[in-house]
C-alpha cells in the first residue's frame, strides 16, 4: 500500500523519504523495517526525524514529512492515509522495592496516590494517560515529563515515581532495579501505525 502511494520514488528507485518517528518508539519497533528497506532500495535516502506523534501529524499534514510513524492513530481523518501496524498494551514500571513490585497485575485506580513520570505534552500518550486517570477519578501527581524512555526508566530506578511503557519495550528492560507489571482495568495501549498525506 505504501509503495503504491510513493510510485514515483519506487519506479526511480532513488530520491528521499522524510520519516517522523516518536522517540518513545524508536529502534525497538522500526529498525528492522528500515534495514530491510535500505537493502531493497539502497539509493533512496531515508531522513529520520525524532519528534512526538502530535508534531509528526503536523509535519505530514504540512508536507515537511512524507511518512509518520505515530502512536494512537487518527480516526477517520480526511488528511491522512493510515496503515495500522500493531496495538501494544502499556505496562506499569516501578522500582523493585515499590509495594506493588511483587504484583502480577495492578488495577489503574490503585495508582491515584503515586508520583507519575510521563511523556511530554506533545506526545499522544500523554493525553491518553491523562484521560485514563480522569476515567478512574483522579488527576495524577506528575513529577516529570520526558520524551526519552531511558530517562524515564532512570527516574524509576531513582525511586522518583512510576512510569508506563509499551509491553514490547517494558519486557526488554535489563535494569535490575525496575520491574514491569501488567495493568488491569486499563484502556492504555500504544496503537502504532503509519500515516501519509492523501493524494500525494
Amino acid at each position: 500500500n505504501l509503495r503504491a502511494e510513493l510510485t514515483d520514488i519506487m519506479q526511480l528507485k532513488k530520491g528521499e523519504i522524510k520519516i517522523g518517528i516518536p522517540p518513545i518508539v524508536g529502534a525497538a519497533f522500526f529498525s528492522s523495517f528500515i534495514s530491510r528497506y535500505k537493502e531493497r532500495y539502497p539509493l533512496v535516502k531515508l531522513l529520520l526525524t525524532e519528534v512526538g506523534s502530535k508534531k509528526i501529524k503536523e509535519g505530514v499534514a504540512e508536507g515537511a514529512l512524507d511518512i509518520g510513524l505515530v502512536c494512537n492513530l487518527p480516526i477517520e481523518n480526511e488528511t491522512f492515509e493510515v496503515m495500522k501496524l500493531l496495538k501494544d498494551p502499556l505496562m506499569l514500571i516501578v522500582h523493585r522495592e515499590h509495594p506493588l513490585a511483587k504484583e502480577r497485575k495492578v488495577e489503574f485506580s490503585r495508582l491515584a496516590s503515586e508520583a507519575f513520570i510521563i511523556y511530554r505534552q506533545d506526545f499522544s500518550l500523554h493525553d491518553r494517560i491523562m484521560e485514563e486517570c480522569a476515567r478512574h477519578g483522579f488527576y495524577p501527581n506528575i513529577v516529570c515529563e520526558s520524551s526519552q524512555k531511558e530517562f524515564m526508566i532512570e527516574m524509576v530506578e531513582a525511586k522518583l515515581g512510576i512510569a508506563f511503557l509499551p509491553s514490547k519495550i517494558a519486557k526488554s528492560i535489563t535494569s535490575k532495579q525496575a520491574v514491569a507489571i501488567a495493568l488491569e482495568a486499563s484502556n492504555l495501549s500504544l496503537d502504532l501505525g503509519l500515516i501519509w498525506k492523501k493524494d500525494i
